[in-house]
């Protein structure tokens, strides 16, 4: 396998024109099949907003269309099912399920930002289990360093078992991993 190098990616699905007649969506916004790979400074990113459509009302206090379960569906930011990849700060936010799949042996991540759907209700992430970081139940080898995953449930309270699940092995490892709620309803626990 061929060695790879992915940076200054920036993927956004949704927005800004709050075309509704054209409405978009994808499965993934990056996966990584192959290994020895290397992202770096890569923001994937399901739109939270989107400018205003002709004629339509902001929210009170807010000045753009704020996007709402079915807009803008995507279901992950990153899956990666190469081994020896190395991701260098990534960006992942508001994608409906796991925000990033870790299912390659060997990977690294060295800063971690990331938001958690602002749209969501319990019954359609929370109970689901969806998650911030996700590594995958087989994987043996696996570390992360100064992963953030912050919480913002705007319209419900969401109550997100974990912000990271990964198989409870010695390999398995994460160093200055931490959650935030921003604002706005519970929230992650743990």
């Amino acid at each position: 396998k061929a060695p790879g190098f992915l940076h200054d990616v920036f993927a956004r699905v949704g927005g800004p024109d709050g075309d509704s007649q054209h409405p978009v969506a994808a499965d993934i916004m990056v996966h990584v099949y192959n290994g020895n790979v290397i992202g770096d400074n890569m923001w994937l990113w399901r739109a939270d907003h989107a400018e205003l459509a002709p004629g339509e009302q902001p929210r009170p206090g807010e000045q753009y269309h704020l996007v709402v379960p079915g807009e803008c569906t995507v279901e992950n930011g990153l899956v990666v099912d190469g081994d020896d990849v190395t991701a260098y700060g990534l960006a992942v936010e508001h994608t409906d399920q796991d925000q990033v799949v870790w299912r390659g042996e060997r990977g690294r991540t060295y800063f971690y930002q990331c938001e958690l759907p602002y749209d969501v209700n319990q019954t359609m992430f929370g109970d689901k289990g969806y998650t911030g970081y996700r590594v995958d139940a087989a994987v043996k080898k696996h570390e992360g360093f100064g992963l953030g995953i912050y919480s913002y449930f705007r319209d419900y309270e969401c109550l997100v078992p974990a912000a990271i699940v990964a198989p409870d092995t010695d390999e398995v490892t994460f160093a200055n991993a931490f959650t935030k709620k921003l604002r706005g309803h519970d929230g992650i626990l743990s």
